[in-house]
């Protein structure tokens, strides 16, 4: 079993010192106890970033993810790493399972995208959102690459999200070796200290580029605010056939 660090598994996530803001969701359990996490699961959202926000955060969807990622970059944090969200439904990995899912010992992490208008268009903004913030995860539970997974790979049978095109190699590529060196606090929004709105995560490259020719460039991400009103939601009738 991974050894939890000092920091413990309710320890607030920050991305080059920024915290990711948590915008909580009613629906989780606690994790078993003596339980860390030890995979990461990967979502499709299947919709916009404001109707999977308010859906994940409804109580009658009976579903949610420790994080939802919109395709410009922006992070939020709707469950607790502490509690266990609910986002795979019916699933295993290599043979393991508790109480027919993955829920327990995984995080979950929805990403914004619509198959029949994205297509394979995973925008770059996102893709290193996704990328930054899985080796964060990494870092603090001892993740293995190989357990970075789609939720098709936990539930074949039923699913197929993230989605065909999803940039895997990119992913997989970019994923660094745990405990990596830490990057700057500039990587990443400097929100200030009263907003509450997500951090969206500035691309590594970018800041490279940044620290080399500093103080002749200079490359802010662009940023958001998280709608407060939204569609309502049609709920399902249990979690399995939503998920």
């Amino acid at each position: 079993m991974s050894e939890v660090k000092k920091t413990g598994l309710d320890e607030p996530i920050q991305i080059n010192g920024v915290t990711i803001p948590l915008e909580a969701s009613p629906n989780y359990s606690m994790r078993p106890e003596d339980t860390t996490p030890s995979l990461i699961v990967l979502h499709s959202t299947g919709a916009s970033y404001e109707s999977a926000y308010n859906w994940l955060r409804n109580p009658d969807s009976r579903v949610s993810a420790h994080f939802l990622i919109g395709r410009d970059g922006t992070i939020v944090q709707l469950v607790p790493l502490e509690k266990t969200a609910w986002h795979a439904g019916v699933s295993s990995w290599k043979g393991k399972q508790q109480g027919n899912t993955v829920n327990p010992f995984s995080i979950g992490i929805e990403l914004e995208h619509i198959d029949k208008e994205s297509g394979g268009d995973w925008p770059e903004a996102q893709i290193q959102a996704v990328t930054t913030l899985v080796n964060e995860l990494r870092k603090r539970y001892d993740i293995s690459a190989d357990n970075v997974v789609g939720h098709r790979d936990v539930a074949p049978k039923r699913k197929v999200d993230p989605d065909p095109a999803f940039p895997w190699q990119q992913i997989r590529r970019e994923v660094t070796p745990i405990s990596p060196q830490p990057l700057s606090k500039s990587a990443a929004t400097q929100l200030p200290s009263n907003n509450p709105l997500p951090v969206l995560l500035q691309n590594p490259v970018l800041e490279a580029l940044n620290k080399i020719f500093q103080p002749f460039i200079v490359i802010p991400p662009p940023w958001r605010e998280v709608p407060r009103t939204y569609p309502s939601a049609k709920p399902t009738q249990n979690e399995n056939k939503r998920r």
